[in-house]
């Protein structure tokens, strides 16, 4: 209730700010609105996905499921995104021009959406938690790589610093509500026997995940379509664009000064 007080009041205070450090008027801008919330949905979901799934793995065979892995084994499942998350990246300016921003993070959505249905329906092997990440993997690294261009090319040069420091803030509250729910679905799916949660449990997280990447998906393709992208010469070049892509926004160059 506290952190609920607090976000109305600092919503207020940065809409009459003078001088607001996030600018929350560009979520007025459709395209903006469309990725700050494909970036708080897909936040949510991979957190679900990564704290279930790694924990999938290690749960002991004698619950009737898991693999009883040993912390590095859970860990290892974790390559196949991260490689294919890169590979995403990479590919964003191919895949851009071929199908374009629109239908690409929106693709990106569904496609992590399969891979939470994929291991909802098919958990009985190890290599199957492997299928499943590297599915993430492909549908994460496009859709982040994606959002920050999309964001940057609807908002003047100026307000670039101000969008994407509200865009990670975002993601990163995602991040932490995906732990949080995975936490409470587990927890209120106890089992009796074991005094462990029950496979029930993290097959509602899995269907969860990749239910809530729908929406998002929805969202990304009726929002993302009604932007406008601002002339060139009031928005940041090709080559600052792409660098925002790279680095999900983690480094964006203006004027030549990091923002």
């Amino acid at each position: 209730m506290a952190g609920l007080v607090f976000l109305i009041f600092w919503t207020w205070q940065q809409l009459h700010a003078r001088e607001p450090l996030i600018n929350l008027r560009l979520l007025h801008h459709p395209a903006v609105l469309a990725g700050d919330a494909c970036a708080l949905v897909l936040g949510v979901a991979m957190y679900m996905v990564l704290s279930a799934g790694t924990e999938f793995v290690q749960l002991p065979r004698s619950n009737g499921f898991g693999f009883s892995a040993p912390v590095v084994v859970a860990g290892l499942i974790l390559i196949p995104m991260s490689a294919l998350m890169l590979l995403g990246s990479w590919l964003l300016p191919f895949l851009d021009r071929l199908v374009g921003i629109r239908s690409l993070l929106t693709a990106g959505c569904l496609v992590v959406a399969a891979g939470s249905g994929y291991f909802a329906l098919y958990h009985g092997a190890l290599w199957e938690s492997f299928v499943m990440m590297g599915i993430l993997g492909i549908g994460l690294g496009t859709t982040f790589a994606a959002i920050p261009g999309l964001i940057v090319r609807s908002v003047p040069h100026s307000e670039t610093g101000s969008a994407m420091g509200f865009y990670q803030v975002v993601r990163f509250v995602g991040f932490s509500l995906g732990s949080a729910l995975t936490s409470s679905i587990l927890a209120s799916h106890i089992s009796t026997s074991t005094n462990q949660p029950a496979l029930e449990g993290y097959t509602t997280v899995f269907w969860l995940a990749g239910a809530i990447c729908v929406v998002a998906a929805l969202v990304a393709y009726i929002l993302s379509a009604r932007g406008e992208r601002v002339p060139p010469d009031q928005r940041l070049s090709n080559q600052e664009v792409r660098l925002s892509e790279e680095t999900d926004g983690d480094d964006l160059i203006v004027g030549g000064e990091h923002i």
